[in-house]
């Protein structure tokens, strides 16, 4: 009778899976949730300091978030920036008009009218920002925005399949936090999600 090595054998049963990458490669037909199991959440971003080895032009995880926070910093600095711009161009516009105080439209007068107006202008400049950021932010990081690029694919992905059920959100007993894994800025925060996410199906079924 042919006798495999305990080893051998643990290779072959996935139980030294832990050495090798989860991630599948980016383009692959095989669909995600059949290469990667639930229960091995916590090992889909093991690689804190290796080098994904699915496909080309990639990059670790912890080069991954560091960029990622990055693009959120950028993100943020141009909206607050866009906003401001937006509301202050607004302002010079409606500070060279000649207003009739006196003047009323649908009742409202005209003053809050224009100050109305000049806080949308703010709000439509945040929303814009980002979009400015996004540009500069990739054009600031140069040959590796491609493998961001796919990185943050494939993040994305394990985020959707992983996050809990939101029809279970209750605002009240068992609040749904970070559907959309925004907070997440590092493999630590990533496994805490996975823990949080867990503990939220857990107490959705209790209350069930």
């Amino acid at each position: 009778m042919l006798r495999l090595p305990v080893s051998r054998i643990g290779l072959s049963l996935g139980f030294s899976a832990a050495k090798y990458s989860f991630l599948p490669k980016i383009g692959s037909h095989v669909p995600l949730a059949t290469r990667c199991k639930p229960r091995l959440g916590l090992r889909l971003l093991n690689t804190g300091s290796k080098q994904v080895q699915h496909g080309p032009a990639t990059m670790p995880w912890n080069e991954f978030f560091k960029l990622r926070r990055r693009r959120n910093v950028v993100g943020t600095v141009t909206s607050i920036a866009s906003a401001v711009l937006a509301a202050s161009l607004a302002f010079n516009y409606f500070a060279n008009l000649v207003i009739d105080f006196n003047k009323r439209v649908m009742g409202v007068e005209i003053q809050w009218i224009y100050m109305g107006a000049i806080v949308l202008s703010g709000f439509f400049g945040w929303l814009v920002g980002p979009m400015f950021g996004n540009q500069l932010f990739k054009w600031s990081i140069g040959s590796r925005r491609h493998a961001f690029d796919k990185m943050d694919d494939i993040f994305l992905r394990h985020v959707v399949r992983n996050r809990p059920d939101p029809s279970r959100n209750n605002v009240n007993y068992n609040p749904l936090s970070d559907f959309y894994g925004e907070k997440i800025s590092s493999i630590r925060d990533y496994r805490h999600w996975l823990r949080e996410g867990r503990l939220f199906t857990k107490k959705s079924e209790k209350f069930l």
